[in-house]
């Protein structure tokens, strides 16, 4: 077996670190002190194309393989970013696969150019509404202006909702829905969507 990186693969290394270390070590301790989300060092890298790096090229992506992104990762990581930087990139990188993989054509050409461009967070919103239909006692906490990295992007509101639903679940006080409010269907108000198209 040959674990050599290819003449491309080498270049994506050097592009990426390049890109990457044009944000500072002093960049990401003000990101790590103020507790910020790197909103300017993901839109550089969806900017340059390098979040559609797995995304089919006939959606704007390069449509490269695991082993490519991989690298890239890594390159993030060595830069001096930490999983800092590479956590926010790796987010559009492999939760896309299932639709490449197995979306209908028209799931994949609505959602991935998106994904390649930096816009994603409404489809983060989906599974979370799903699981608000499904399970009774479920709640859904959306803050503006946030994506799906909430955790990363706003800690402290992130870490306020969680101990205040931790908090009221230990006390036994996290409210049962009101049945009223309860969609007829797990798929919500608008009903199960129509079949994929098989083409």
């Amino acid at each position: 077996m040959d674990f050599a990186l290819t003449e491309s693969q080498e270049l994506i290394k050097k592009e990426v670190g390049a890109l990457a270390r044009t944000f500072s070590l002093d960049y990401w301790l003000d990101k790590d002190d103020r507790a910020e989300y790197p909103s300017d060092f993901v839109k550089a890298f969806a900017d340059n194309g390098w979040l559609g790096i797995t995304i089919p090229e006939e959606y704007g992506g390069a449509g490269l393989g695991v082993t490519e992104a991989a690298l890239m990762l890594h390159e993030i990581c060595a830069s001096g970013a930490g999983t800092s930087g590479c956590s926010p990139v790796h987010f559009y990188v492999f939760p896309p696969t299932p639709i490449v993989k197995y979306g209908t054509e028209a799931m994949k050409r609505q959602y991935l150019p998106r994904i390649v461009s930096g816009d994603e967070d409404e489809l983060c919103l989906e599974p979370s509404l799903l699981i608000k239909r499904v399970v009774p006692r479920a709640g859904l906490a959306v803050l503006p202006c946030t994506g799906h990295a909430v955790n990363l992007e706003e800690p402290l509101a992130f870490n306020r909702l969680l101990e205040d639903f931790l908090h009221q679940v230990s006390e036994g006080k996290w409210p049962v829905r009101d049945p009223r409010t309860k969609p007829e269907s797990i798929w919500g108000p608008a009903g199960r969507p129509p079949p994929p198209d098989p083409r």
